[in-house]
């Protein structure tokens, strides 16, 4: 791993387990055993470090995402498959979840939430886009495409948080994904 790499990745572990506003730059270069003037010259700043940290593991989420979900008239498949990438990339990237969690919730004028807000605001209307087309189908749901999108992404974080990132479940299987993916469809069809 190089050092742009070991920066990113302890300054991840930093800010998941302390927050983006209580990590300063002095215990980033601590942690990751260089000097200021190294995270300077990778990142400019710590704003850059956290910047950087989302370029490298939310984009590549987002893009599968786009990607990934399509409508095409099974919507337990569909919702099943949305569920299940993000179950993945919280399997795969606990601290980076974790941050994105954290950041999400975070006062809405903070440093950290403004840095990193076109990256949830990209994710939202990724699934906003895909809850349109699932709209121009069900047309009860016609209008409720962003209701939709919160109610899907606090379902599926409620799991993810319950599950992975506290600890205290066990690993989230298929029968898991298959009672959220009911539990989301009884709701929106309930309407």
């Amino acid at each position: 791993m190089d050092k742009r790499q070991m920066i990113m990745e302890n300054a991840l572990t930093l800010f998941a387990r302390e927050g983006y506003e209580g990590c300063g730059v002095m215990k980033i270069v601590t942690e990751s055993q260089v000097t200021k003037p190294t995270l300077y010259h990778y990142f400019g700043s710590k704003e850059g470090v956290l910047r950087s940290i989302y370029e490298f593991y939310f984009s590549e989420f987002l893009n599968k995402l786009a990607a990934d979900i399509k409508y095409q008239d099974n919507l337990m498949i569909a919702i099943s498959e949305i569920i299940s990438l993000y179950t993945d990339f919280a399997y795969q990237s606990p601290d980076f979840y974790w941050l994105t969690a954290h950041l999400r919730r975070g006062p809405r004028e903070s440093e950290s939430y403004l840095i990193v807000a076109d990256y949830h605001m990209r994710e939202r209307d990724i699934l906003e886009n895909f809850m349109k087309d699932v709209s121009s189908v069900h047309m009860n749901l016609k209008g409720m495409e962003g209701q939709l999108t919160r109610n899907l992404h606090n379902l599926i974080s409620g799991l993810v948080e319950e599950k992975i990132l506290t600890g205290l479940g066990n690993k989230i299987d298929d029968h898991d994904i298959t009672l959220l993916t009911k539990q989301f469809l009884y709701g929106i069809f309930s309407l």
